[in-house]
């Protein structure tokens, strides 16, 4: 990939990558982190995402007010952003 090369194994497999955060267990690190790096895979993102995630901001804001209705809420976002994936 042009800008995501793949992480170094030798960086993934070396004490100091496992033992780097101090929040996390180095096992956790192992398992958790280092395995999804080395097998996971970087997706693209939909040539629209800025549009769509401007077009539908104001309506995914609502959701957190106490009173909101969020079904409603979540129709009408899916009805703003709905005209990106038609393309």
């Amino acid at each position: 990939m042009q800008f995501f090369p793949p992480a170094r194994l030798s960086v993934l497999d070396s004490d100091a990558f496992v033992a780097s955060n101090s929040r996390v267990t180095p096992e956790d690190m192992q398992t958790t982190v280092r395995n999804a790096i080395a097998n996971g895979a970087v997706l693209s993102a939909h040539p629209q995402f800025p549009t769509i995630a401007l077009t539908g901001a104001p309506f995914l804001d609502q959701v957190w007010q106490p009173d909101a209705n969020v079904e409603q809420l979540l129709q009408t976002y899916c009805d703003a952003v709905a005209q990106y994936f038609e393309e």
